[in-house]
């Protein structure tokens, strides 16, 4: 009979047993490790224009902005004098909507800043007559113009009028809608790239459609021109400005019966609205290199 020493068989058993608990170790120890995380973004910062004391400090932050959120329209409870938008009363809608829009910004790293006309007063009072109005909007005008000079990204969120028609007429006088808005006498390049990718790349108006707001007739697929005091700064912007009808404010009330369930049937298309100024923001600065 032949002789098997069992002693190297035994330590060949020992051996295998020994790599694969090595194996296992090595595996584990992989799973414990955390995968390596790149292109963090840190969060933005978001900035509104009642929390400054005066106009320098407004002026001053402006030199930490990419993004300038502008309401335009003064609020329900002030003398309007043509100022309140549609319905006299548009700021309900336009002030939750910048807020979300902020706060996609912020995330995708952008810092952000909101400017009110009711804010530069400077706690000196409120809109309350023709004079006050005028003096508040010169200094809006001023924040505007400095954030062409930065290049900042300037958006108007607007809420347009319904449908405007007389009894017995057969024909709308106007029929609003959601829209692209620029004002022809300052229109810099960058504003027209940025309106472009908008309508056309990223399809921004097909997602407000999405949500059921319509197109302003005649201008889902094209720009709309018409004069406007604060296009006519903000257009100039090499960072881009424009004006963003978001819908028809009537038609969305009778979609949502709400100013919270219109702003957040918008949320889409404000996150989208973020990503596309992200995406034009970073373009931009690989042309600066």
């Amino acid at each position: 009979m032949k002789y098997v020493d069992c002693r190297n068989i035994r330590a060949f058993i020992t051996g295998c047993f020994a790599v694969l608990f090595l194996s296992a170790c090595q595996m584990t120890c992989d799973l414990d490790q955390q995968p390596q995380v790149t292109n963090v973004v840190n969060t933005g910062a978001h900035y509104n224009s009642g929390d400054f004391n005066n106009l320098t400090e407004i002026l001053s932050i402006l030199d930490d902005i990419d993004v300038l959120l502008v309401s335009d329209h003064t609020l329900p409870e002030h003398v309007n004098m043509g100022t309140g938008g549609a319905q006299g009363k548009e700021r309900v809608f336009i002030d939750p909507s910048a807020e979300v829009l902020a706060s996609e910004l912020n995330k995708l790293g952008l810092n952000s800043f909101t400017l009110n006309v009711e804010d530069m007063t400077f706690a000196q009072g409120g809109l309350n007559n023709k004079e006050a109005v005028n003096a508040a909007y010169a200094e809006y005008d001023k924040v505007l113009k400095k954030a062409v000079a930065k290049d900042i990204t300037i958006i108007a969120l607007h809420f347009d009028a319904d449908i405007m028609i007389s009894d017995g007429e057969t024909e709308a006088n106007y029929i609003g809608g959601t829209q692209i808005i620029f004002d022809p006498e300052n229109f810099s390049s960058g504003s027209y790239r940025l309106g472009y990718y908008l309508l056309h790349d990223y399809q921004i108006l097909e997602s407000l459609l999405d949500a059921g707001f319509r197109p302003r007739p005649g201008y889902r697929h094209e720009f709309r021109f018409q004069a406007n005091q604060t296009l006519k700064i903000i257009g100039g912007s090499a960072g881009g400005g424009l004006l963003l009808e978001l819908a028809s404010q009537e038609q969305a009330m009778r979609l949502y019966r709400s100013p919270e369930a219109v702003v957040a049937a918008l949320q889409p298309s404000l996150q989208l609205l973020a990503q596309v100024i992200s995406d034009f923001r970073w373009q931009l600065s690989q042309s600066e290199e």
